[in-house]
């Protein structure tokens, strides 16, 4: 069996995971984790401008980062994880040591996968959303 993770973040001054999104290849089981920012939160003008284009205010969230982690590998287990190639799967691989991460190659841009626009996650956030992320990477790859 497999999976498919896509996530959205800010980098700030490290890479700092908003949400994660994971989808089961059968396209029936699709979990998403908006994760609350790490604490102290930044200053306050870093609050206005890093979520607009992800609309993922730095307090909002059901997760804390390792908690969403801990979920995600309890549910992916033995499985394989496909992930978009590139600098994103390469984080994936560092935080997911135990699960067999195999990069997709070839999938364009975001921008222009738009056949799963309606399973956005309640934010709809459109080309920034994670749980869209995961249902185009997994139809571009049927």
């Amino acid at each position: 069996m497999s999976w498919f993770l896509a996530f959205e973040g800010f980098t700030f001054p490290t890479f700092i995971v908003k949400e994660i999104a994971i989808l089961h290849a059968d396209g029936e089981r699709c979990y998403n984790y908006i994760i609350t920012g790490p604490k102290p939160s930044p200053p306050d003008i870093y609050l206005d401008t890093l979520p607009q284009r992800h609309r993922l205010r730095w307090q909002c969230g059901d997760y804390e980062f390792y908690e969403a982690l801990e979920d995600i590998e309890s549910k992916v287990c033995v499985d394989m994880l496909f992930v978009k190639a590139g600098k994103k799967c390469e984080f994936v691989k560092s935080i997911f040591p135990s699960i067999r991460v195999i990069p997709l190659s070839g999938v364009p841009p975001f921008t222009q996968l738009n056949d799963c626009l309606h399973t956005r996650c309640e934010v709809k956030h459109g080309y920034f959303c994670a749980r869209r992320k995961v249902h185009e990477i997994r139809h571009y790859s049927l």
